[in-house]
């Protein structure tokens, strides 16, 4: 069994505060969800709205903000396991957000929920 390792899987820049796609999990793959580190573009206080939505069921889940200050650096750090299709969106208050998103994509084919 090869050892499990984490990668970036996405980074880039929202164009603004509105929920943007960041990361949808492959097919037959599972994703921990491990690390999220943002920065902020609106030169000002901020805090960005971390959400979940699940494949197939139309339902969706906010985890916990991340506050800024002024263009400065949040994180959040957990193991959240999300199934292929689900998707992580981030949204903010005011401005866009500059992402790193990391950790494991395992090959795997969850049972129907």
């Amino acid at each position: 069994m090869s050892a499990i390792r984490n990668a970036c899987v996405a980074r880039g820049t929202t164009a603004g505060p509105a929920p943007a796609s960041v990361y949808t999990v492959a097919a037959a793959t599972v994703f921990l969800l491990k690390d999220v580190h943002v920065t902020g573009t609106a030169g000002s206080s901020n805090a960005v709205h971390p959400y979940l939505s699940a494949s197939g069921s139309g339902g969706s889940q906010r985890l916990p903000d991340i506050p800024l200050d002024s263009n400065g650096l949040g994180s959040w750090s957990g193991w959240l396991a999300m199934n292929a299709g689900d998707q992580l969106y981030f949204g903010a208050v005011t401005g866009g957000v500059q992402y790193w998103v990391s950790g494991a994509v395992l090959p795997y084919n969850p049972p129907t929920i």
